[in-house]
C-alpha cells in the first residue's frame, strides 16, 4: 500500500535509510534462531552438521553408534546436536524471523529481518535480509513500512529489492487454512539487547519486559506504555505480570485497579495476574471487601482462590436453587389445571405411602432431595405423565414414580441418584395395582 499522509512518507524514507544489522546482531542471530541438528546417510556413511556443513565420513560401526544415542557432537564447530537420518525429499534449508528493537532518528521501531540457513550446497551458507519494520509514534500508533512480499497457506517470500511501502497487520483465513499475523512480531527471535527511546523508557520501559516476548508483541508492549497511563502505572510499580495481562487481553480499563493500588502500598508484586483477578471477581461476587489488605494481598494466591471456590459453590447452588422456585411458582396454575383431578390420590401398602405431588414446588424438592432431574426435565409440564412420590410410614422419600396418563403403567420409578430401592418392584407393582383410581380421574379431568 503506498503512503498517503505525510508521517508515513516519512517513515517509508527513513526505512530505506536504515544501516545494516550490526555484526553483533547478526551473529547472535545465526547462532540462535535455528535449533543445531546432523543428518546421516545410510550410503556412504556420511554425517553433515547443518550448523556449520562440515561433513564428515565414518566408519558404519562408528556411525551406528552415534545413531544409538541420538546424539553428535561436530568435530568442526563444536555442538552437540541431535542426529537424524536424512529422508528423501527433506528440506534442509530454513528461515527464521528476527526482530530487534531499536531507535532511528528519535523514533521507536522494530526492525525484523528474515534470516536464512541455507543448506542446500556442501556448505552451509546464512543470510539476513531486512524485510518489515514496525515504527511507534510518540502518541502509540503503530505504522509497518516493508518491502514487498507475497503469500499463500503454501509459499511466504520477500522481494528485498522492491519498493518499500505501508504495511498493515494481516491475520487472515484462506479457505481451510489460518495464517497468523505477519507483522507481528510475538514470539519471533527478538535480539535481547533492546534500544527504547528517552519518552519510553520516561514511561517505565524495563529490560524485565522482554521475558514476556512470547506472550506479547515489544511493539504491543511499548504502545500501550505511551498511551494508557495505567500500564505505565504497573511498569513502574513492578507489577509486570499485571502489565502483561493487560496488554494481552486489550484490556484498557483493568478491573479492580483500586486493589492494585492498595497492593502497591504494601509493596505486595502479583506474580500471576489471572489467578489474582480471579480471586478478586469471587470475593467481590461473594460480597468481601476487595479494599481489605487481608484479601488483597495473600500470602498464598492459589490458597486463597482455592479457598473461595467451595464458597461460590455454594452461592451458585443457593442462586439456583432460588431460581428453580421461582420457575416453580410460575409453572404453579398450568400444573394445577392440568392434574387438579388426580391430586389427593393416596396408595397405602403397610409401611409404604405413594401420593401424588399436588404442587411444583414439591416437585422441585422432590429432586433436590433425591438427587435426580424430575425437575429440572420437567416432567410437570409433560400432559400425559403423572409424578407420585413413594415415601415410608416416617416420611423418607424412597422413590419418585412416572405414571403414564395413556397406558397407567409405570414408566420408570427412581430412588436416590438414580438407583433402584430395595422396594422397587414393591412399588411398581402397588401403583399398576391401583391404576382404576388414575383411570376414573382422567376421566374426571376430560370432564372439566
Amino acid at each position: 500500500m503506498k503512503p498517503r499522509t505525510e508521517i508515513e512518507k516519512k517513515l517509508v524514507r527513513l526505512a530505506v535509510k536504515l544501516p545494516t544489522v550490526t555484526d553483533r546482531q547478526k551473529r547472535w542471530a545465526f547462532d540462535n534462531c535455528f535449533h543445531p541438528e546432523a543428518i546421516y546417510t545410510r550410503r556412504g556413511y556420511k554425517v553433515k552438521c547443518l550448523c556449520c556443513g562440515s561433513e564428515t565420513v565414518w566408519d558404519k560401526t562408528f556411525l551406528d553408534s552415534f545413531v544409538d544415542v541420538d546424539q553428535y557432537d561436530c568435530p568442526e564447530c563444536g555442538r552437540s546436536m541431535p542426529l537424524r537420518m536424512k529422508t528423501k525429499g527433506q528440506r534442509l534449508s530454513k528461515a527464521a524471523f528476527f526482530s530487534v528493537i531499536t531507535t532511528f532518528r528519535g523514533y521507536q521501531l522494530a526492525r525484523t529481518f528474515e534470516v536464512i540457513r541455507d543448506n542446500s550446497g556442501r556448505f552451509t551458507e546464512y543470510s539476513i535480509h531486512d524485510i518489515f519494520q514496525n515504527w511507534i509514534l510518540d502518541d502509540g500508533k503503530e505504522i509497518i513500512t516493508g518491502c514487498p512480499h507475497h503469500r499463500s497457506p503454501f509459499a511466504l517470500g520477500f522481494n528485498y529489492n522492491g519498493e518499500y511501502g505501508i504495511k498493515q497487520h494481516n491475520p487472515s483465513t484462506s479457505g481451510y487454512y489460518q495464517m497468523d499475523d505477519l507483522f507481528d512480531i510475538c514470539g519471533n527471535h527478538l535480539y535481547p539487547q533492546a534500544k527504547v527511546t528517552p519518552l519510553v523508557r520516561r514511561n517505565g520501559w524495563s529490560q524485565r519486559l522482554m521475558v514476556y516476548r512470547n506472550s506479547i508483541a515489544m511493539t504491543d508492549a511499548i504502545a500501550w506504555l505511551l498511551k494508557c497511563p495505567t500500564a505505565e502505572m504497573l511498569c513502574k510499580t513492578g507489577q509486570l505480570d499485571l502489565f502483561r495481562h493487560m496488554v494481552r487481553n486489550a484490556d484498557y480499563q483493568l478491573q479492580f485497579l483500586h486493589s492494585v493500588r492498595i497492593a502497591n502500598r504494601r509493596g505486595y508484586i502479583i506474580e500471576d495476574a489471572s489467578m489474582w483477578l480471579d480471586m478478586l471477581r469471587m470475593a467481590s461476587r461473594l460480597g468481601l471487601d476487595t479494599h481489605n489488605p487481608s484479601i488483597v494481598c495473600p500470602a498464598d494466591i492459589k490458597e486463597a482462590h482455592d479457598r473461595l471456590l467451595p464458597r461460590i459453590a455454594r452461592l451458585e447452588r443457593k442462586e439456583k436453587m432460588q431460581t428453580d422456585r421461582q420457575k416453580a411458582i410460575g409453572a404453579e396454575d398450568a400444573y394445577r389445571k392440568a392434574k387438579a383431578a388426580f391430586f389427593g390420590i393416596c396408595i397405602s401398602d403397610e409401611d409404604i405411602n405413594i401420593n401424588v405431588l399436588p404442587t411444583v414446588t414439591e416437585i422441585l424438592e422432590e429432586g433436590n432431595a433425591m438427587h435426580h432431574c424430575v425437575f429440572t426435565m420437567k416432567y410437570y409440564n409433560r400432559p400425559d405423565s403423572l409424578i407420585l412420590s413413594a415415601r415410608d410410614s416416617k416420611g423418607n422419600r424412597i422413590e419418585t414414580v412416572e405414571l403414564s396418563l395413556k397406558t397407567f403403567k409405570v414408566l420408570q420409578s427412581r430412588g436416590v441418584c438414580n438407583q433402584l430401592s430395595p422396594h422397587h418392584n414393591r412399588i411398581v407393582s402397588l401403583v399398576e395395582s391401583n391404576a382404576s383410581l388414575f383411570r376414573k380421574a382422567a376421566r374426571h379431568q376430560k370432564a372439566i
